[in-house]
């Protein structure tokens, strides 16, 4: 998994991840697609403060001997408090609104439409003009039967 995005400063964007603890470049990510921001704010006083000088001096004192003055104390100790500015994470995702399969399957649907309306249209003629081909042999069948029958007709009266 993802480790974390590298960088220094409040920022922390780069191209580059961390996966087992080893730096890869994201080819397919033009800009990131992961990366964690961190905002900070600098306060500082000095420690130990005069309300608690003496019981921190006492205390370094008692575990390190008798040697250290509230000087020496302030040059080699600190205390050190870390605050979240905000409690609450923002998410963002980015995903393409058209992908290629998309468009591919829009293209191909459209084809098929009309080629299906195509072939549909074609069955149609062909069946029209079967039938009409059919119909017209039909009725010249029946005019040539008719006159056939006219010229029988016509013989067995003479």
């Amino acid at each position: 998994g993802v480790v974390g995005w590298l960088g220094t400063g409040s920022s922390g964007i780069n191209a580059e991840y961390g996966v087992g603890g080893e730096v890869v470049q994201d080819p397919d990510c033009p800009s990131p697609c992961n990366y964690v921001t961190y905002s900070y704010t600098i306060s500082q006083s000095e420690y130990p403060s005069q309300s608690v000088e003496a019981e921190v001096k006492s205390k370094v004192v008692g575990a390190r001997g008798a040697g250290w003055n509230i000087e020496r104390i302030r040059d080699n100790y600190l205390k050190v408090h870390i605050y979240f500015e905000e409690l609450s994470t923002l998410e963002m995702e980015r995903h393409p609104s058209y992908l290629i399969s998309n468009l591919i399957g829009d293209v191909g649907g459209q084809l098929g439409l009309l080629l299906g309306m195509n072939i549909c249209s074609l069955v149609q003629f062909t069946d029209y003009i079967v039938r009409f081909s059919f119909f017209k042999g039909i009725m010249k069948l029946v005019r040539m039967s008719n006159r056939n029958n006219k010229r029988t007709a016509g013989r067995s009266r003479l």
